[in-house]
């Protein structure tokens, strides 16, 4: 059964703020316009190649970037889809793009302004990020054309040579104006074939890119956080374990060292003893013998005393007859 085609057209996005917080001002969404061309129409945000149901083919911005619109077409993948557009029950557009940078509008705004778009894909669904998107029908007539039957008459004797195009079914009188016939109408159609697959698998590889950077990210995040609470990272399999284990890190809190302070601290300070220092001392304590003490801590201090006069000093003399004077 051939497959079905639907061009289509309408509003990727709005100026404004979307659900999850992000504010799309028209001074960036003028250069995000022309990187939305030749990118996939997809099925609800998913990178997969089956939910790949059409190509953007044109975009452009309108009001000086207070919108970005597009044109394209969707075929069918045997899941209602263009039905759907058809009737009306998909009616709106949300875009995938990557942003160089996010900067918050003001210290005490909750919105983030994404910098430096660059589109990624567009995506069919029923419930879009930014409010005023739309896609509908381009046509009155669609690639239903493509369906269609010769319906002038042949005769019989004719019948033999008609030929029946494998695209789209219509039937010719001969090879040759069959052959003029794919020419002419189908080939476009295998080149944007082409240039969707390509464009696929640039999509994946961006995206694939980004996962890998917001890992190593965490990472780094991570390494750092264990090296400053001096813990030993533990492994992990899954991006989402990863931001578990760096709540449970960031939560930690070290012991607070308390440092003793030392009073008079200008009493600790050495000094070279002077003459006179060293003379004092001899006045005060000449004759005393210091000894550590065997109690513990401290020393312990004493002066012998000799009373035969031939091992006197004439100083111990002198003293003890002036104690004996007295």
């Amino acid at each position: 059964m051939v497959s079905r085609k639907l061009n289509v057209k309408g509003t990727a996005i709005r100026a404004g703020v979307s659900r999850n917080k992000m504010k799309y001002v028209p001074e960036e969404l003028s250069p995000y316009a022309p990187t939305l061309s030749s990118r996939p129409i997809m099925k609800d945000h998913k990178g997969e190649v089956d939910s790949t149901v059409g190509l953007v083919t044109n975009s452009y911005t309108r009001d000086n970037g207070e919108s970005v619109e597009f044109e394209g077409w969707l075929k069918d993948d045997n899941t209602g889809v263009l039905e759907k557009v058809e009737d009306g029950r998909i009616k709106e557009v949300s875009i995938g793009a990557m942003a160089a940078r996010v900067v918050k509008e003001s210290e005490d705004s909750e919105e983030l302004i994404p910098r430096g778009l660059t589109a990624i894909e567009l995506s069919l669904t029923p419930i879009p990020g930014v409010i005023g998107t739309s896609i509908t029908q381009a046509l009155t007539e669609s690639y239903n054309d493509f369906r269609k039957i010769d319906e002038r008459k042949v005769n019989k004797m004719d019948i033999k040579e008609q030929m029946k195009c494998p695209e789209c079914g219509e039937e010719f009188a001969d090879k040759d104006k069959l052959a003029k016939h794919k020419e002419a109408e189908h080939m476009e159609e295998e080149k944007a074939s082409v240039q969707l697959k390509e464009s696929m698998k640039e999509a994946e590889k961006t995206l694939k890119e980004a996962r890998e950077l917001r890992l190593s990210l965490l990472k780094e995040k991570y390494e750092v956080l264990c090296e400053k609470k001096k813990m030993k990272p533990s492994t992990f399999v899954t991006e989402e374990e990863l931001k578990a284990l760096i709540k449970v890190t960031e939560s930690i809190e070290l012991p607070k060292v308390q440092e003793t302070q030392v009073e008079n601290k200008a009493e600790f300070k050495s000094r070279v003893p002077t003459p006179a220092d060293i003379s004092k001392v001899e006045e005060i304590y000449g004759g005393f013998t210091f000894e550590n003490s065997e109690f513990g801590k401290g020393v312990a201090f004493y002066r012998e005393t000799i009373d035969h006069p031939r091992f006197q000093s004439p100083k111990q003399s002198a003293y003890k007859t002036s104690v004996k004077n007295n």
